[in-house]
């Protein structure tokens, strides 16, 4: 069909009552882009170098005009609206109706009205008004996009829940200790930065949020580089902890670490060598130097930051991800380097993405986790993977050959478990837990066992 004027429109669909009518097809309805950015958009029709005006409206409340933009049509039907001021035009954060006009009278006109213009935030804190992720009352600064940095904090009244079929998106996502988002497998995000925080002068239960987290990432340090942050709300957040701007300390807190019933190396003080450290009686090994250990999705350590009863303060803030390349080994009693450097070899792909994602940056329910002991008992070390709280019943449903859930909880001088025969309904996130295995079981299961998690079991906590 003849298209005599270039404009995508057969010539024989131009003719109206009372002459050529001018027509405009977007290459689609709703747009999003971030603050200061651009809005690009492709055209199908409309006429080379005829002034349109775009109109922006309010889409909520009154839907009043924020502004409007007059361009010539390029030949190649893309157009370009500057939204920083830069040109005269501002855009702010916002949801709104985009509506097409010209001056030319001269024939009927077909235009485009009510195209969707979401504009985000660079930065914006979760408020937790209710769990919507993508309701903008839940943000401080607007609902995020692909651009957008956000921070989760502590202590909010709701979290976020995502839903299968529904798009959710962040660049950077910043967890305050004790924070968490439900279902984080549904989010579209590009790395992730998680605080725990641990107990001073006591044993933690504890499992790694993040891939490419190792043994010597546990310490506690000054951040020496730049926060770009530091003079808003969102100080100490997406920083980056490599050698020179988080130099590892090893002292301040001296941090302990024991696993259960596993075998792990101590790097030595003299020769260079290494010497096995074994479960002991308890199961549980003595606390181990060794910086290079990876730690696994849904397992866990015991953590201790500070010697037992210490009462220097109430507790440390432990930051992920870690990029350091390489640690030293030190005497734990005189404080000197023993010369010695462990390299940390990390996947720079996979350091800040949640522990787990598979290959494809994805995760498959029911999600299988295997536990292994290096002697039999019918006790295993098991992790919640996840930034959400695991439902202990459901886990149970979900595990018949488990018997029971117990967490290390410390009462005055000594240790004692919590089980979910005493009150424990749940296991938050970064929290690592026993699984005691059923006496019909207990033959089969001794060295190793297969956990399984559902999406079901994720909820928020209590």
């Amino acid at each position: 069909m003849a298209d005599a004027d270039g404009n995508g429109i057969p010539d024989c669909s131009e003719d109206g009552e009372g002459g050529t009518t001018d027509v405009l097809y977007p290459d689609k309805y709703e747009y999003d882009i971030c603050k200061s950015e651009p809005l690009v958009m492709d055209f199908t029709g409309g006429t080379t170098d005829r002034e349109y005006t775009f109109t922006f409206t309010k889409k909520q409340s009154d839907n009043s005009s924020v502004g409007e933009v007059k361009i010539a049509m390029p030949t190649n039907r893309r157009v370009t609206i500057v939204t920083d001021g830069s040109k005269g035009f501002e855009l702010p954060v916002g949801e709104y109706y985009l509506n097409i006009t010209s001056d030319w009278t001269d024939g009927e006109t077909n235009y485009p009205n009510k195209i969707i213009v979401n504009v985000h935030p660079k930065t914006s804190e979760w408020t937790g008004e209710s769990t919507d992720w993508n309701d903008p009352k839940n943000w401080t600064e607007g609902v995020p996009w692909t651009c957008t940095d956000v921070l989760i904090p502590s202590a909010c009244t709701h979290y976020p829940v995502l839903e299968s079929g529904k798009d959710y998106y962040c660049n950077r996502i910043q967890f305050e200790p004790g924070a968490e988002v439900i279902n984080t497998h549904y989010l579209n995000y590009e790395q992730a930065w998680v605080d725990v925080s641990l107990k001073y002068g006591e044993y933690n239960m504890f499992s790694a949020p993040l891939k490419e987290t190792y043994t010597g990432d546990m310490f506690f340090s000054t951040f020496k580089g730049t926060d770009y942050n530091i003079n808003t709300d969102y100080a100490g957040c997406w920083l980056d902890y490599a050698e020179s701007t988080y130099p590892a300390n090893r002292f301040e807190p001296k941090v302990y670490q024991r696993l259960w019933n596993a075998s792990v190396q101590n790097a030595q003080n003299d020769d260079g060598g290494y010497v096995a450290v074994n479960p002991e009686d308890n199961f549980w090994t003595a606390p181990f130097n060794l910086v290079s250990q990876e730690y696994k999705a849904g397992q866990g350590v015991l953590v201790r930051p500070d010697t037992e009863g210490a009462k220097t303060s109430s507790s440390y803030t432990f930051c992920f991800p870690k990029r350091h390349a390489k640690y030293e080994y030190y005497d734990l009693d005189t404080k000197q380097s023993l010369g010695r450097w462990e390299t940390i070899s990390r996947n720079s792909a996979d350091v800040g993405r949640f522990i787990y994602e598979d290959d494809s940056r994805s995760v498959s329910f029911p999600y299988h986790v295997t536990l292994e002991n290096k002697r039999p008992t019918t006790m295993f070390l098991a992790g919640n993977p996840f930034m959400a709280h695991i439902n202990v019943s459901k886990f149970l449903a979900a595990n018949p050959a488990v018997k029971a859930i117990k967490v290390v909880v410390k009462n005055g001088d000594k240790y004692t478990y919590n089980t979910n025969k005493t009150g424990l309904t749940q296991i938050a996130p970064t929290q690592a837990f026993l699984v005691e295995v059923k006496e019909a079981y207990q033959s089969t299961y001794r060295y190793k066992l297969n956990i399984h998690f559902t999406e079901d079991m994720l909820e928020k906590g209590n």
